[in-house]
């Protein structure tokens, strides 16, 4: 696996990723970091809000999903005629955590 196999699905199409991190630790939540640069971009792309989006990490050599998860924070910035990128998502665990649910049980 390397960077020119991996495709970042969920969001705005991409032309590169450019730099990865994947950080898994006990009794937390998995995190991916992802930067790169935009392919075709519009200023449209700073309209939109990305929190709470699904986006999977894909590696399109073998097929396989490498991450999947929920977009935490996202930042577009345009430079002449390029928009890079950066994302972080949490994995979808996460929404568990932060979502209140309330359980009644009858005796």
């Amino acid at each position: 696996m390397n960077h020119f196999t991996l495709q970042l699905q969920g969001l705005f199409p991409i032309l590169s990723i450019t730099d990865i991190s994947l950080s898994v630790f006990e009794n937390t939540h998995a995190k991916m970091q992802v930067s790169g640069v935009i392919q075709n971009p519009s200023l449209d792309l700073l309209q939109e809000s990305y929190n709470r989006r699904v986006v999977s990490l894909i590696d399109t050599e073998t097929d396989d999903m490498i991450f999947c998860g929920i977009v935490d924070s996202s930042k577009i910035k345009f430079e002449n005629s390029f928009a890079t990128f950066k994302v972080v998502a949490i994995s979808g665990s996460y929404l568990l955590d932060i979502e209140k649910n309330l359980v009644h049980f009858r005796m």
